[in-house]
């Protein structure tokens, strides 16, 4: 297993017969969208569906549910986001399986995250959260 980290919640994990890229908005933000065409895009938001990643994207889950992809398994539960109001869930937690390892993306929850979510993150062994406040995700404390 591979995982790079691009900026805000932008992640490519590469395993040995998928390449998974999670939440590329690169482009919006001035630079390079990092999507292939092979590689399987993941979203933790649907408003973070990137036209230029979308474009060339083998294939595009946004929603929850479970997947297979190569030698990837993915479930996707869904979560309040960090704006969300109480009773919303615009945003998506994933979890991929492969190589006998757990990888969870938390993507831009909100701090109180719901029994469904602990349990899904509890039994992971690479746990991503992205941290850096002004609004759009938690902060560190």
């Amino acid at each position: 297993m591979e995982i790079e980290f691009y900026g805000a919640n932008c992640f490519r994990i590469k395993t040995k017969k998928a390449s998974v890229v999670i939440d590329d908005t690169l482009a919006e933000n001035g630079q390079k969208s990092i999507t292939k065409d092979s590689d399987v895009l993941l979203v933790t938001n649907s408003s973070l569906i990137s036209d230029a990643a979308a474009k060339k994207a083998r294939l595009i889950l946004d929603n929850a549910g479970e997947y297979e992809v190569g030698d990837v398994s993915i479930k996707a539960i869904q979560a309040r986001g960090h704006m969300d109001e109480e009773g919303i869930e615009s945003a998506q937690v994933l979890q991929l399986m492969f190589d006998g390892s757990t990888v969870t993306v938390l993507g831009h929850v909100h701090p109180d995250l719901s029994p469904e979510v602990q349990e899904l993150a509890g039994g992971t062994d690479v746990l991503i959260v992205p941290v850096g406040g002004n609004g759009f995700t938690i902060d560190a404390t």
